[in-house]
């Protein structure tokens, strides 16, 4: 099974429509609307809509861009996600993580097996 834990709301929808046009790859594909981070909850995204730049950073500058804007996102650990998705570390071959440098560090915090 592939999972797909995107924040981006037009990104998110962008991949689903993709994936859903191909059978074969839909059927073991799993697309998320979240973050994966040291904590679960919400919070806020910044960037442009249907850009995957998105950031938790935002410079007072970029948000006076044409079209950029926020959004709020939940997030979970992945030690949550995979209990609530009854992965297991075993079953696991790799993780890829799309992170920004600061963001690595969070995401990894959240692994505890």
């Amino acid at each position: 099974m592939l999972w797909l834990p995107l924040s981006p709301p037009l990104l998110h929808t962008q991949v689903y429509h993709n994936v859903k046009s191909n059978p074969a790859i839909a059927a073991k594909t799993q697309l998320q609307q979240l973050c994966i981070s040291d904590k679960e909850g919400a919070i806020t995204m910044y960037g442009s809509p249907g850009d995957s730049m998105s950031t938790l950073f935002s410079a007072e500058s970029d948000r006076k861009k044409s079209g950029y804007t926020n959004w709020q996102v939940e997030c979970t650990t992945l030690d949550k996600f995979s209990a609530k998705h009854d992965i297991k570390p075993a079953e696991i071959g790799i993780i890829k993580l799309d992170t920004e440098v600061r963001g690595t560090h969070a995401a990894l915090a959240g692994v505890s097996r």
